[in-house]
């Protein structure tokens, strides 16, 4: 059987997405890529860059970066 994802750009239009009658996985990415650096010479590396930049341009915790951003992907 065939899976079906629906990858949407936050919270907002996933709930949105949640109260139609679409079937399939919603996934939600928190994670721009539009500001803060993103050089690293590795996937692992990556994650820490990312992380740091966030917590340095907006009011994150790490650990909520972690939590609601990284396992998305």
């Amino acid at each position: 059987m065939k899976r079906i994802f629906h990858i949407t750009n936050g919270d907002y239009l996933a709930y949105q997405l949640e109260k139609t009658s679409v079937e399939g996985e919603i996934i939600v990415c928190r994670e721009a890529l539009v500001l803060g650096n993103l050089k690293a010479y590795s996937l692992e590396d990556f994650w820490k860059v990312r992380a740091e930049s966030v917590l340095n341009d907006y009011t994150v915790e790490k650990k909520s970066y972690y939590q609601k951003v990284f396992p998305e992907f």
